[in-house]
Order: structure tokens, then C-alpha cells, then sequence
């Protein structure tokens, strides 16, 4: 969590190669993005969490390379955690009952989406990076509203008013489902969807050579590829996990990412290291969607209650009503009390 001057952070990021400092990056951009100019009300929460999530990978593509071109993961939040015309989806919802409900990456990745499109759009990334700066100037120790950001943009650029125009804003601010889809840089990504598709066919590779070769975030989104595609079987998760030492990572991301294959295709050995990694790592990131996972399965769910019960104590108080309220939803009122 940022704070002025002070951050933070969960020891998941100790992964011992740097691989998450993408996450130390966000944090720090906070101190503009989120702390010195802040969204006026959490319906306009992307103003915070979407331009820190564009100064982050900012900062990331000048470590490694303007070729960061990542896409994101909005595609599988909205379509997998609440479906293609939920309220939740819009980068500016109508809040309206438990705030903690609407929480997911949609205005992170929505909105660092329209600002990449934005830049795109005025063609030229020096000069947008000087609107950010004069933005964020005019704006410290305040707090505002999308209309009020817009504005400035459209004052800023006012001799790129046409091509703003193009810009779908209803579709991108007030309308739900995926935005209209901006053209990143796929190079690297592209490896990553081959090598999931050669995981998805019935001769998966044999060798770690392709994955070994990759940084990272590429690994990490080949295996959420991989996951997400609902096509991958119980049958190769002992050689995938062989193959990459999976089950030995020590970082947080790919294990999580492993984990959620293992029950998500009901591979029995995997509910141990699930409710071992849950045990140690209490973020609601990783906690919720396992202990979701492993109360929907009749195999694991009688352990996974027990050990939920017993960790309340030491949860974090919101994760433990999210889990709490998780297995409400999933398992029979009579079975959870």
C-alpha cells in the first residue's frame, strides 16, 4: 500500500530476480497518480488506479524496452469474474450497495487502456507525457472528477481536437463489456500464445527450452493463457509442473498461476500446496479466487472450511468477510455456518 514517501508492500514480491518490481514501480507512481491528485468519489476510481498502471509500465517499458506491449488482463475480468454487460465493467459503474463488490482490475487495465489509446491517438508520447505533467502539477492536493480531467486533455491538445473526437468516449467511460481494442505492440506476447497453444494440442512440448528463454511476465502470461482457455486437462499437469518446476517457484505470480490450473482442471495433488500457499499469503489477490476454487470442489471443500475458520484470526479483517461472504455464496448456508 503507498503512502507519501513510504510504501508498503507484501513479501510476495521478494521473488528473487526482480521479476516484480513492476509492482514497486506502482506504488511509487501512486505518490501522483492516487495521492497528490486523487479521483473525487470511487466511481471515478480509474483516474486513480488506471494512470498508475500506465505510469507503471511506462517505467517498465524503459527498463526493458519500449516493446513491453503487454496486453492486460480485462478481457478475462470481464468476461470470467462478471460477464460481458455487468455494471462493473464500465470504467465510470454506479456504485451503489458494498463498494468492496465492484473491486477488480477493470479500472486498472480499462483505464491504462484509454490512456494508451489516448497517446496513440495524439501521436506523440514526449508531448503526452508533458500533458501528464502539467495535469498532475494543476491538480496536486486535489481531488476531481473524469469531466474535469477530459477538459484539461482537450485544452492540452487543442490542436488534436478531431482526432480526440474519434475517440468512442461513451463506449470507453459509460458503457460495460471490453472497450474498443487498442493496438499494442504483440511481439512478446505472441510467443506466449504459441507456446500455450502447443500446451492446448494433444503433443505439448517436452522440453522447458521455449519457457526458459522467456522473461518473467512472459511466463507468467503464458500460463494465464494457458489457464484461461478452459481447454487444458488434469492429464498434463504433472508434466508441465515437472518441465517448469512450478511447484518449487518462488515466485508468487507463477505459483498462483499454478496453482489456480492445478484446481481449476481438479488435479488432486494441488489442493495440499493451495491451502498451504493460502495459509501463508493472506493477500485477497491470491486468497479469494484459491479458496473459491477450492470451496466449489466437493474433494477439497470440507478442508478448505476448516482452515478458513481457523485462520479468521489472523486474516486481514475485509479478506476474511470477502472469503467469508465467498463461502456463503458457494457452499450451503447449513455447511459454512
Amino acid at each position: 500500500m503507498e503512502n507519501p514517501c513510504l510504501t508498503f508492500v507484501t513479501p510476495t514480491l521478494l521473488a528473487g530476480d526482480r521479476s516484480l518490481v513492476n509492482v514497486i514501480a506502482h506504488e511509487i507512481s501512486h505518490s501522483w497518480t492516487g495521492n497528490l491528485v486523487t479521483n473525487c468519489n470511487w466511481e471515478h476510481f480509474w483516474l486513480n488506479e488506471g494512470f498508475t498502471v500506465f505510469l507503471e509500465r511506462k517505467i517498465i517499458g524503459r527498463l526493458n524496452g519500449d516493446e513491453d506491449g503487454f496486453e492486460n488482463t480485462l478481457t478475462e475480468t470481464v468476461n470470467s469474474v462478471f460477464g460481458p454487460h455487468h455494471e462493473f465493467t464500465k470504467l465510470i459503474p454506479k456504485l451503489e450497495g458494498d463498494p468492496e463488490d465492484a473491486f477488480s482490475s477493470v479500472p486498472y487495465e480499462k483505464g491504462s487502456a484509454l490512456l494508451f489509446t489516448i497517446e496513440s491517438v495524439v501521436g506523440d508520447k514526449e508531448r503526452f507525457e508533458e500533458f501528464l505533467k502539467k495535469y498532475i502539477a494543476k491538480y496536486a492536493y486535489k481531488s476531481i472528477c473524469t469531466d474535469t480531467w477530459k477538459t484539461e486533455l482537450y485544452d492540452f491538445f487543442k490542436d488534436k481536437e478531431e482526432d480526440l473526437n474519434r475517440i468512442d468516449w461513451s463506449k470507453w467511460l459509460y458503457e460495460p463489456g471490453m472497450p474498443p481494442k487498442p493496438k499494442y505492440d504483440s511481439t512478446l506476447m505472441n510467443a506466449c500464445r504459441e507456446l500455450s497453444v502447443r500446451w492446448l494440442s494433444e503433443q505439448p512440448p517436452s522440453d522447458s527450452i521455449g519457457f526458459d528463454k522467456m522473461s518473467t511476465a512472459q511466463k507468467i502470461a503464458t500460463l494465464t493463457f494457458i489457464r484461461s482457455s478452459g481447454k487444458f486437462t488434469s492429464t498434463k499437469m504433472p508434466t508441465i509442473t515437472s518441465l517448469y518446476k512450478l511447484d518449487t517457484t518462488r515466485n508468487a505470480e507463477m505459483k498462483f498461476s499454478w496453482l489456480m490450473m492445478g484446481l481449476g482442471t481438479k488435479w488432486e495433488p494441488a489442493i495440499l500446496p493451495a491451502l498451504s500457499f493460502v495459509l501463508a499469503v493472506g493477500r485477497m489477490k491470491y486468497a479469494k479466487p484459491i479458496y473459491k476454487n477450492l470451496f466449489l470442489w466437493p474433494l477439497s471443500r470440507d478442508r478448505a472450511i476448516a482452515q478458513f475458520k481457523q485462520q479468521i484470526p489472523s486474516m486481514h479483517p475485509i479478506t476474511a468477510s470477502v472469503i467469508q461472504k465467498l463461502l456463503n455464496e458457494t457452499v450451503d448456508p447449513s455447511v459454512s455456518k
